[in-house]
């Protein structure tokens, strides 16, 4: 019991100054700095160029909808030696084909698969704008990677959106082979949305 309450009340000591410290640094930091102190350090550089990047874009809503579809994330150029592969496939019943990018693809393999979710929130983004980043992942992980472009809102329901997901995963099951893929080590990932 002594030990326990002692360790109670060191962490509440240490709760303490750190938020007087962190007060204190409050009061001299500029309002991005304050917003990106509660991110893990490492993903502050990333985080600080997305707030830069939006600093002056309008609300997200129909009027602008359109716009916001129209921005493109630069994630410099393709990797030369990891190929990508953009390809139309059967979507789901009573759906239209179905986008995906296939990157890293090596026929004759038995390697690790990934299905990708892009980010977006399910309204924006599109599976190509992934295709550098998953190139990077794919090198590094030497696997395979499907990224599906889901049908977005307001023009699908989340329902669409989930089933071309789901019929990205059974089409990268489906293939594995073809892929260079060992169906029985198949992943699911993705950002935001996904």
């Amino acid at each position: 019991m002594f030990t326990n309450t002692r360790i109670l009340l060191g962490w509440l000591l240490a709760m303490g100054l750190g938020l007087f410290q962190t007060a204190a640094a409050d009061e001299t930091a500029t309002s991005t700095e304050k917003l990106l102190s509660v991110v893990a350090p490492e993903l502050r550089p990333a985080a600080r160029r997305f707030l830069q990047a939006t600093a002056n874009s309008p609300p997200l809503n129909q009027d602008t909808l359109a716009d916001f579809r129209k921005m493109k994330w630069d994630a410099g150029p393709r990797l030369p030696d990891i190929p990508v592969e953009m390809r139309k496939i059967p979507g789901p019943a009573g759906a239209p084909l179905l986008g995906i990018v296939i990157v890293n693809a090596q026929p004759g393999q038995s390697l690790p698969g990934i299905l990708h979710t892009h980010g977006g929130g399910y309204v924006v983004g599109d599976a190509a704008s992934s295709a550098v980043p998953l190139q990077h992942l794919a090198q590094a992980l030497d696997c395979v990677i499907v990224s599906v472009d889901y049908r977005l809102a307001p023009e699908t329901t989340y329902k669409g959106s989930i089933e071309d997901n789901y019929t990205g995963l059974k089409w990268l099951h489906d293939h594995a082979a073809e892929l260079g893929v060992d169906a029985s080590r198949i992943a699911v990932m993705g950002e935001s949305a996904g």
